[in-house]
This record gives structure tokens, C-alpha cells and sequence, in this order.
């Protein structure tokens, strides 16, 4: 089961979304790029250095090589996330994707969401991935306005159902 759900997650990764997060985050951060991803970021620090930088914040990061601490980092860089930029939950990675090295996919999917997020919330820096929806401020259907715009449903059968007389046959 471990094989398959690799072989599955090799399959999602993409190399290019890696190396756009990477220099993504070193461009924000100011921090030299590590090689791989989870080992660049597992301990936290960085993460926290790309927190402060998105938020305005100065939390500070447990320099301490021990596991417990470092997952501490990885926890408050995802509270500013959610706090502070407002995300939701299913746009974050949890902290055994990093830590565990459990999905380097979510990791990356994660980060590409965190800077859409931040720039929607007002974050001036380099960002990547698609730019965060706005609210729909097209027209809108309104009921029971005689004036409102046709619903689209409706729009194949104008015309038809109205009779211009009474038939009296």
C-alpha cells in the first residue's frame, strides 16, 4: 500500500511547481536555496523568515536541531497562514507532509496558495501560481423583477411560449 501511494504521489509532483517555490520563497525570504524542498524546509526556520516577511510579523524561530522545536516552526508558520492570511485549512499542508516528508505535493500546493493568499491580502512581494478569484459582479438574476436579465435557461424558449392571440377553434 506504502508502494502504491508513492508511485501515486511521484506521478503528481511536478519539478518545475518545486523549483518555482523554491526560488519563490528564497526571492522572499532572502535565504540561499537548499536542494530538496523538505529538507530545505523542514526545520522551520525558513518557513517562519516567509511568515514574517507575508504578515509584517516577528515571530521568532526555534533555532534548536531538536524535532519537537522544529515542528513547533513548521505549526506557527501555518497559524500565521491561517490567522493572518486568512486561509483554509485545506489549502495548507500539515506538518508530517514536511516534516514526515509524508507529501512533498501538498508541501508545494501549499506554498503556491499561501502566496496567492497573501497577495490577495494585500503582500506587495514576487508571487506565483494563478491570482486569487474575486467576488462575481456580473448581473444577477433577480426573481420576480419584470426587468431583470433573462436566465439563461430561458433563453432558448423566448419568444415561444408567449401567444400574441387566442386561438378560438
Amino acid at each position: 500500500l506504502d508502494a502504491e501511494l508513492k508511485a501515486k504521489e511521484a506521478a503528481k509532483l511536478n519539478p518545475a511547481d518545486e523549483a518555482m517555490v523554491i526560488g519563490w520563497v528564497s526571492e522572499v525570504t532572502g535565504a540561499p536555496k537548499g536542494g530538496d524542498l523538505l529538507e530545505w524546509l523542514k526545520d522551520g526556520q525558513v518557513l517562519i523568515q516567509l511568515g514574517n516577511k507575508l504578515t509584517g510579523k516577528s515571530v521568532k524561530a526555534n533555532a534548536s536541531t531538536m524535532p519537537f522545536k522544529q515542528m513547533e516552526n513548521i505549526a506557527n508558520f501555518l497559524k500565521m497562514c491561517r490567522e493572518d492570511i486568512s486561509m483554509r485549512e485545506n489549502d495548507l499542508f500539515t506538518t508530517a507532509d514536511l516534516f514526515d516528508g509524508k507529501s512533498k505535493v501538498n508541501v508545494i500546493n501549499g506554498l503556491i496558495s499561501v502566496s496567492r493568499s497573501a497577495t490577495a491580502k494585500g503582500f506587495k512581494g514576487p508571487t506565483i501560481g494563478a491570482k486569487q478569484a474575486g467576488a462575481y459582479t456580473g448581473a444577477k438574476h433577480e426573481l420576480g423583477n419584470p426587468n431583470a436579465a433573462m436566465s439563461k435557461m430561458n433563453a432558448g424558449s423566448a419568444g415561444i411560449m408567449e401567444r400574441s392571440e387566442v386561438s378560438k377553434s
